[in-house]
């Protein structure tokens, strides 16, 4: 490696480390993910994909987006989870209530919603809400505990 090769190398280097420095104590979302959310913040990308259609295509497509990416749907209505701001559920309710959505269950500053596709872009750009997001799906990690080959049965 060349001389000129070499400094260039080291350049490069120097210059990814202060970029890594500079952004590290920055934080782009509340569960302090590095990286800024691209397009609606407070949106997650699949709610997001659901606002999109519902901007350009209407409330037919937002359905059917909504379905496309494993949502759960009621008629015009997606149910999400929508994270309060500051801990306020109580304003993230009436927010959701201004959406024209419904509160279905609580815990803590987490609320369950029915949301219809209009109203997912007014809900999340109200300053009581922190995040609107898909409730989470639990998974089965073990197929089986092994009792058998355990002999933990006898």
């Amino acid at each position: 490696m060349g001389r000129r090769s070499l400094v260039v190398a080291l350049a490069a280097l120097a210059l990814g480390l202060v970029f890594v420095a500079g952004s590290a104590g920055r934080s782009g979302s509340r569960s302090g993910y590095p990286l800024p959310r691209v397009g609606t913040a407070k949106l997650d990308s699949q709610i997001g994909e659901v606002v999109k259609a519902q901007r350009t295509s209407g409330t037919a497509a937002a359905v059917a987006t909504a379905d496309a990416n494993s949502l759960d749907v009621t008629g015009t209505k997606v149910k999400v989870v929508v994270e309060a701001a500051d801990g306020d559920a109580g304003a993230a309710a009436t927010a959701v209530a201004a959406s024209g959505g419904t509160v279905t269950g609580q815990a803590g500053d987490l609320l369950d919603a029915l949301v219809p596709t209009s109203g997912l872009a007014s809900l999340a750009a109200r300053p009581s809400v922190d995040h609107v997001r898909p409730p989470m799906v639990p998974v089965a990690d073990t197929v089986s505990e092994a009792v058998a080959q355990s002999g933990a049965g006898a």
